[in-house]
């Protein structure tokens, strides 16, 4: 997936990579039950864990293609309002 990211971007075209699963490599990370839902808090712990260790790995495949990751933060007022 990486190397075709990395083809199309060498042939100029703009790509987001949308991804998920903070929460479960969270909660698998900090032993929590339920998959870390079964709190708010556990919920947020997990997420909080699980977004920087996914952040981390899209950087290191990134990287060993000379690409560099970046996080964009989205509100629901970014959702709702396409010219923002």
């Amino acid at each position: 997936l990486v190397a075709d990211i990395a083809e199309r971007i060498a042939a100029g075209q703009q790509i987001a990579i949308v991804s998920s699963g903070a929460i479960a490599l969270g909660a698998r990370r900090l032993g929590l039950a339920k998959g870390g839902r079964a709190s708010l808090e556990d919920a947020q712990a997990a997420a909080a864990t699980g977004q920087i260790a996914l952040s981390q790995t899209w950087a290191e495949l990134l990287g060993a293609h000379g690409l560099t990751a970046a996080q964009m933060l989205v509100t629901l007022g970014d959702l709702e309002d396409r010219r923002r």
